[in-house]
């Protein structure tokens, strides 16, 4: 973009600028789980129940997802992105 080339949408990055955006969004995950899950009643109690689930839509290479995961052992997480690149990376960090 700085050459003066527009570069538009994800699937348009690399897969190192895709992980780095990723693993930059960790921080919202651990967040969500740390602050706004207890900030909000009952929220952090369902969390906390077996069989609690997450949908994590748009997850690119699924950083915030797994960062959920972490700090919530009992929440299954699942992933979803439209860009096949991005899941291929998912899967990638998650093994």
């Amino acid at each position: 973009a700085a050459g003066g080339e527009a570069v538009t949408g994800w699937a348009a990055q690399s897969d190192d600028v895709l992980l780095d955006q990723g693993r930059a969004s960790a921080g919202t995950g651990h967040a969500l789980a740390t602050r706004l899950a207890p900030a909000l009643p009952g929220l952090a109690d369902r969390l906390a129940t077996a069989g609690s689930r997450v949908l994590d839509i748009g997850t690119g290479t699924g950083a915030l997802a797994l960062a959920l995961a972490q700090d919530l052992p009992h929440v299954h997480v699942t992933g979803i992105d439209k860009l096949e690149r991005a899941v291929r990376l998912a899967r990638r960090e998650l093994d």
